[in-house]
């Protein structure tokens, strides 16, 4: 194994006098190196790297799919919400708009439901764990909202 590491320190020694690492995009700059509790200790400065540089684990970009996609959907049932709600009360048009976009937003959330679920077989530790949707919670989340 000591041999295996004196080679690749020399091949790493051998670049460095090319100047293979002259050009990297950063150079000069200090690395962030802002912590995310949630990663496991050995692995903060990989992530934290691979994060800044646009890179993912595949169940990170998950997880990040499943939160903008639920944000997207519940922006346009507040928008649709905030309609409905500037609508005298009794108006069938307003009324049906309404229930297209619930039925709209319940797909969706079972979409990610899945997605959760699938996603909770993917991650490395309970940490990472996001509960499921409520789609009711979500519902009196909206008609509660104040604009």
């Amino acid at each position: 194994m000591a041999n295996f590491d004196r080679a690749i320190e020399t091949i790493i020694q051998n670049a460095i006098a090319r100047g293979e690492f002259d050009n990297l995009p950063g150079k000069g700059k200090p690395l962030n190196l802002q912590e995310n509790r949630f990663v496991d200790q050995d692995w903060r400065l990989a992530f934290s790297l691979l994060e800044q540089h646009g890179f993912a684990l595949p169940w990170m970009e998950d997880r990040k799919h499943i939160e903008e996609t639920l944000t997207r959907a519940k922006e346009n049932l507040q928008r649709t919400w905030r309609w409905r709600s500037s609508i005298p009360e009794g108006d069938k048009l307003a009324e049906d708009e309404w229930q297209q976009a619930v039925l709209k937003f319940k797909g969706t959330v079972a979409a990610l439901n899945k997605q959760i679920d699938a996603y909770h077989l993917a991650i490395p530790a309970d940490v990472f764990y996001r509960p499921r949707i409520n789609l009711e919670r979500e519902l009196d989340g909206v008609k509660s909202e104040k604009d």
